[in-house]
């Protein structure tokens, strides 16, 4: 199983208050995505609770894209393969009301001059699509 990294010592402080489902979240990516599909020793949290949108209340986090050993950008390949199977295995839970596409857990997606990251976020409804808790 792949480990868990934080990107600064302010994150672990935070991950203590991160919402019970996306903690879930982030542990089965590392155990089920990053090692066997990322192919990386151990996943960085970049960003958790900051001022803006869905961070401020501990149910989003960051995780870096970038190779442990290198610093180069992974694979698009592996990029989309591992967000389709994280949001293959868990929902949600809200519909989009412009689209009428669900929401998703994960995307992967770069915002301004920032790194290419996933994006992972929670809400109360958020589940496995199996059920399994």
């Amino acid at each position: 199983m792949s480990r868990i990294a934080f990107k600064t010592p302010e994150l672990i402080d935070h991950w203590h208050q991160l919402h019970p489902t996306l903690l879930d979240v982030v542990r089965w990516m590392a155990s089920e995505v990053w090692e066997p599909i990322i192919r990386q020793p151990y996943m960085t949290i970049t960003s958790a609770i900051r001022d803006d949108g869905i961070h401020a209340w501990g149910r989003a986090v960051d995780v870096s894209l970038r190779d442990s050993r290198n610093n180069s950008l992974l694979p698009l390949a592996r990029r989309t393969r591992a967000a389709a199977l994280i949001n293959g295995v868990w929902r949600y839970g809200k519909v989009n009301p412009t689209t009428g596409n669900e929401y998703e857990v994960c995307y992967h997606h770069k915002v301004g001059d920032s790194e290419w990251h996933y994006h992972i976020q929670v809400r109360d409804e958020t589940g496995r699509r199996d059920g399994w808790r």
